[in-house]
């Protein structure tokens, strides 16, 4: 795989990386290729950058095969910037605006706009993560509504079901009333007969005694 897919640049960044590594970011990291990168280990005498560029590092992961070409690019504010520091560049170093401009330590120069295919490249694939990320936090708000929606609904029918089984309650209530209310006059009528029959049982005693 060519060394692009395993380098991360922040967005913003990609046509300044673009346009220090060029083309030079389609070879891969495979020894066996006739073109590639090698892994070497870090320049102890690297030279610094001139003083008001930053290394380009900063804002780059990649691979440490490209360890030392990213530790020899700096970034700056503008053109004019670039071409004010272009005689304090050590053999090797390059600066390079955040809009894809270079100037290298050798006079190789290009302007603002030029954009490399390597920088389309890793714009489109920043913007890919970036709506990849956007579908994973839409999905995740979905699934949030979905659970939602979900405990909404157990609630209502917990709350259905409530309410039907109070209304239950109330027909039973009502229907035992209706019981009670039938004793009770059942029973006013047999206190009744038998309130008539003590009457008619009196009379009877107190025509005795006058006799």
């Amino acid at each position: 795989p060519p060394m692009i897919d395993a380098v991360e640049v922040e967005p913003g960044y990609e046509a300044a990386l673009g346009a220090a590594l060029g083309d030079d970011l389609i070879a891969p990291t495979d020894e066996a290729s006739p073109i590639h990168w090698r892994a070497l280990p870090p320049m102890t005498d690297a030279p610094a950058l001139p003083a008001g560029a930053t290394p380009l590092s900063q804002w780059v992961q990649a691979p440490p095969a490209l360890a030392r070409r990213l530790s020899q690019i700096g970034v700056v504010d503008s053109v004019d910037a670039a071409r004010n520091l272009i005689h304090n560049l050590r053999p090797g170093q390059r600066l390079v605006t955040r809009d894809g401009a270079l100037v290298r330590w050798d006079g190789y120069t290009v302007g603002t706009g030029a954009t490399t295919s390597a920088a389309r490249r890793l714009e489109q694939r920043n913007r890919l993560r970036e709506v990849e990320d956007q579908a994973t936090g839409a999905n995740h708000r979905l699934s949030e509504a979905d659970a939602n929606f979900e405990r909404a609904r157990e609630t209502v029918e917990a709350r259905n079901q409530a309410v039907q089984t109070a209304r239950e309650g109330l027909r039973n209530a009502e229907n035992a009333l209706g019981e009670a209310r039938d004793i009770l006059a059942q029973i006013k009528e047999k206190m009744a007969a038998h309130g008539s029959k003590l009457a008619a049982v009196g009379d009877q005693i107190t025509g005795v005694e006058g006799d």
